[in-house]
């Protein structure tokens, strides 16, 4: 217990202590079922998450939340679970974030995203890396800046990850109902294409040099309801139905013809309070 409140800790220093105001988020109860394994309850990994976000002190706003297994266990303690902090402080046209997450590893380092971004020059900046009580460093940085040409809008995000000291370069382009995505790097390159069909459907074929090839499909229907599918020949393909508040997400390996191992996972918001 006081490892885990150690590395809590970590994201709880995000915050201020004295709140001004505060709102509650609904939580979420997810259930999920993995590698098809329908057998017992020993395939079901029940979940449920929780956020709320707030004034911390005079300048700077906060959101702060985690996740919790309720699967019953001899012993709480292994229960995996999550937690993050957020804080943000608008500077002018400026803002700046930090947020940490905190996983269910024994590690007691926190995954940390820090961002500056400006929504008048649209312009953006992220940081991405881990801090200890031991070390910290940093892993990924990545420039994103928006542009309008000829009627199109257009996002330019060079990326670099530190610790392979690899990077790319992302490139994304917006007119009307059609989109088109570029991601390239010295080793691969990635062509998207996205088009609105008609008012409620959408396809997105997806390539890469190196030989991938991925379909996207989604109906929006009546009533918050929707369908997506995303089928990746010779590797997985993956369904999700939202019905209002439930989401039902369904993934399994392809071999062939063959689907087997399918995970489920199932989610809705509810009110406790």
């Amino acid at each position: 217990m006081t490892r885990l409140t150690s590395r809590y800790a970590l994201v709880s220093a995000l915050l201020l202590n004295e709140a001004v105001s505060v709102s509650a988020g609904k939580p979420s109860l997810s259930v999920n079922v993995k590698n098809g394994d329908y057998s017992g309850l020993e395939g079901l990994e029940p979940t449920v998450e929780w956020s709320t976000d707030g004034k911390a002190g005079e300048w700077f706003d906060y959101e702060i939340g985690g996740g919790l297994s309720i699967r019953p266990t001899e012993d709480a303690s292994p229960l995996p679970r999550s937690l993050f902090g957020k804080i943000g402080r608008k500077f002018g046209d400026w803002g700046i974030s930090a947020r940490a997450d905190l996983g269910a590893s024994e590690s007691d380092a926190a995954d940390v995203d820090f961002r500056v971004e400006n929504d008048e020059l649209d312009l953006a900046l992220k940081v991405v890396g881990s801090a200890g009580t031991e070390s910290c460093s940093v892993g990924r940085v990545q420039v994103r800046k928006g542009l309008t040409l000829f009627n199109s809008s257009v996002n330019i995000t060079p990326r670099y990850n530190l610790k392979s000291g690899s990077g790319d370069v992302a490139l994304s382009c917006k007119a009307g109902s059609t989109g088109v995505d570029i991601v390239a790097s010295l080793e691969e390159q990635k062509f998207a294409l996205s088009q609105k069909i008609l008012d409620n459907n959408f396809i997105s074929p997806s390539f890469t040099t190196s030989g991938d090839f991925a379909l996207k499909v989604k109906r929006n229907l009546a009533d918050d309801k929707s369908i997506a599918a995303t089928i990746k020949p010779n590797d997985s393909v993956s369904v999700q139905w939202t019905d209002g508040d439930w989401v039902a997400d369904f993934d399994a390996p392809i071999d062939g013809i063959s689907l087997e191992g399918i995970s489920i996972k199932v989610r809705r918001k509810i009110d406790v309070y």
